[in-house]
């Protein structure tokens, strides 16, 4: 528990620069599929799961478009673990925008 919280920590440490920014994003896609896999009934590791999801999107965002495939991917997986939060109302918008954006490309 205290490890993934930390994992997600140390990825503050990342620089921002244009070659950097889509190893970021899949090193936090990646942390937020193994912190909700191995999450059962934890809620940090959902919390953490949850931030990961959501700044891969914003880095993916920075990295390519805002419509590109990478942030539809993103989106599906913030969409998966809100739902599984029971929270319908906050993943049903990240479920369209991520059909939006599969359609457009």
């Amino acid at each position: 528990n205290k490890r993934v919280v930390a994992l997600y920590d140390d990825t503050s440490s990342f620089t921002n620069s244009e070659k950097t920014l889509p190893n970021l994003a899949r090193s936090l896609t990646q942390l937020g599929r193994i912190a909700l896999q191995n999450s059962d009934n934890d809620n940090t590791k959902k919390d953490v799961a949850e931030r990961a999801f959501r700044r891969a999107v914003s880095v993916y965002c920075r990295a390519y478009s805002r419509d590109h495939a990478y942030v539809a991917t993103a989106l599906g997986h913030l969409g998966n673990l809100l739902y599984k939060r029971g929270l319908y109302q906050e993943a049903t918008p990240m479920y369209e925008r991520a059909l939006k954006i599969r359609i457009q490309s």
